[in-house]
C-alpha cells in the first residue's frame, strides 16, 4: 500500500537420507565361459583378463575350465583375453618332432587347423624345420621358452577358419571384444592350443604354473647337426620310408 514494499530471503535445505534422489547405479552384468582343448578337455587355472576404459579385472579358470566375471558395468567396450606362457614342456616330446617333419614332407599332413597352429612353434605363420629346431632346444634343456610365442594359444571358439587347411591365411581372433553390455554373457568360450603338442599328450590340468626355470645343465650328449635325432636327420629318415 501506498508504494511500500518488503522482501525476505529463505534458504531451504532438502535432505535425502535414503538416497532416493540419487541417479540409479549403472547396470552391471556377468561374462562367463570355458576354455577347452580341441578334443574337449578342460584347460585349468588359465589367467583371463577383462579390460575396458578405466576398468580392469582378472580371474582364473577353475578345474573344469570355467571362468566368470561378475559386476561388470554395462556402458563400456571390453576386451577379454586368456593368456599363459608357463610349462612349455607339457606334452612336448621327440615324437611331436617326427609328426611335424611328416607334415612338412607331405607324408602325413595335419588334418585340423589347430594342429598346424600347435606346430608353428616360433609363431611365424607357417610350419617349417625352424619350428622343429626350436622345440628340440626345449626338449634338450637349452631353453625353457620360445621367443615370440606363448606355451598356449587361445582361439575364439566361435571363429570358423575360412581355410581350415591353411589357418595362417587370415588372423584368427585370440580375444573377444564387447561393445557395451546389455545382458549377461554366457558361453564366451575359447579353444586352448598347446604349442608343440601334436599327439594330444599335454595335461590340460597342468597348463599353468609358475614360470619355468630353465635347466642350465647341458645334456649328456652335445647337440650336433649330424645327430641322428636332429630335425634334419628326422626329416631325411622319414623321407626314405
Amino acid at each position: 500500500l501506498y508504494g511500500n514494499a518488503a522482501s525476505c530471503t529463505t534458504n531451504v535445505s532438502v535432505l535425502d537420507p535414503s538416497g532416493a534422489c540419487l541417479p540409479p547405479p549403472p547396470l552391471a552384468f556377468s561374462i562367463e565361459g570355458t576354455i577347452r582343448t580341441p578334443e574337449g578337455m578342460a584347460v585349468a587355472n588359465i589367467p583371463v583378463t577383462l579390460t575396458g576404459d578405466g576398468f580392469s579385472a582378472n580371474t582364473e579358470c577353475d578345474s573344469t575350465g570355467h571362468y566368470i566375471f561378475e559386476g561388470v558395468p554395462g556402458a563400456n567396450v571390453y576386451t577379454l583375453k586368456p593368456h599363459t606362457n608357463a610349462n612349455w614342456l607339457n606334452g612336448v616330446s621327440t615324437f611331436d618332432l617326427v609328426l611335424i617333419s611328416k607334415h612338412i614332407l607331405g607324408l602325413s599332413p595335419f588334418d585340423t587347423p589347430f594342429k598346424q597352429i600347435a606346430a608353428d612353434a616360433n609363431h611365424s605363420g607357417s610350419v617349417t624345420t625352424f619350428d622343429i629346431v626350436q622345440l628340440r632346444k626345449l626338449i634338450l634343456g637349452f631353453s625353457d621358452t620360445i621367443t615370440g610365442n606363448t606355451s598356449w594359444r587361445f582361439a575364439d571358439a566361435d571363429y570358423v577358419f575360412p581355410k581350415p587347411a591353411d589357418p595362417f591365411a587370415s588372423v584368427f581372433p585370440e580375444q573377444k571384444v564387447f561393445n557395451g553390455l546389455t545382458d549377461n554373457l554366457i558361453e564366451q568360450d575359447f579353444v586352448g592350443i598347446k604349442i608343440g603338442d601334436l599327439n594330444h599328450s599335454a595335461d590340460p590340468s597342468d597348463a599353468f604354473q609358475p614360470a619355468d626355470v630353465m635347466n642350465r645343465t647341458a645334456p649328456a650328449e652335445p647337440f650336433r647337426t649330424d645327430d641322428a635325432n636332429t630335425p634334419a636327420a628326422i626329416i631325411e629318415d622319414n623321407g626314405n620310408q
